[in-house]
């Protein structure tokens, strides 16, 4: 009720779980738990000192063994709620705590483009519920059109609706470096268009 809507935190870290044949994939001996493949830019869990390569056996007394363990624990929590989160880096086990962000900070990025999820003031702009805003471009390829690009907002990527920054980021992370994908959008100026990356 204060917020308008329901405030989630989020951890900040994206990744996959364990299983045996990843875990071979991985040539690691840990076969169960949540592997981290990338920590957000600017997120608590990268402050926290959580890296790519950690596993994350526990958060709080909650044993973690799947992604979907560790996203419905989080998805329990609220901004700047504190978790302890332990994982296993080189062998040894590790306990850090982390406070929970809003998604609002979570930022990722992809060919040279920063996303980060939309705000209730881009929502009622945009006439939108859902998307990521275009937050910063570095592309050289795309520099002509900066000033259309830069502030509108991915509606779907790949044919995927793109929710929030985490779930286009697991979209980006599952793409090769050459790989072109097309996203659906809208301008600043509200036109909508289609563009390949």
């Amino acid at each position: 009720m204060e917020f308008g809507n329901v405030q989630q935190g989020s951890l900040g870290v994206q990744g996959k779980e364990l299983n045996g044949a990843f875990s071979r994939e991985l040539g690691i001996n840990e076969t169960q738990g949540f592997y981290i493949s990338k920590v957000f830019k600017n997120s608590n869990a990268l402050k926290s000192g959580l890296n790519k390569g950690d596993i994350i056996v526990k958060l709080d007394n909650q044993k973690i063994t799947t992604e979907s363990e560790l996203n419905g624990y989080v998805n329990t929590k609220r901004p700047n709620d504190r978790i302890l989160v332990t994982f296993i880096r080189n062998n040894k086990t590790f306990s850090v705590p982390v406070v929970l962000a809003k998604n609002d900070f979570i930022v990722t990025e992809f060919k040279g483009i920063e996303f980060e999820n939309l705000s209730n003031e881009d929502k009622q702009r945009f006439k939108i519920e859902s998307g990521v805003k275009i937050k910063k471009l570095d592309n050289q390829n795309l520099n002509r059109y900066s000033n259309d690009l830069k502030g509108g907002v991915i509606l779907s990527i790949g044919g995927v609706e793109a929710t929030n920054v985490e779930v286009v980021s697991k979209i980006f992370s599952n793409l090769g470096s050459s790989q072109s994908i097309q996203m659906e959008m809208i301008t600043v100026n509200g036109q909508l268009i289609r563009i390949i990356l």
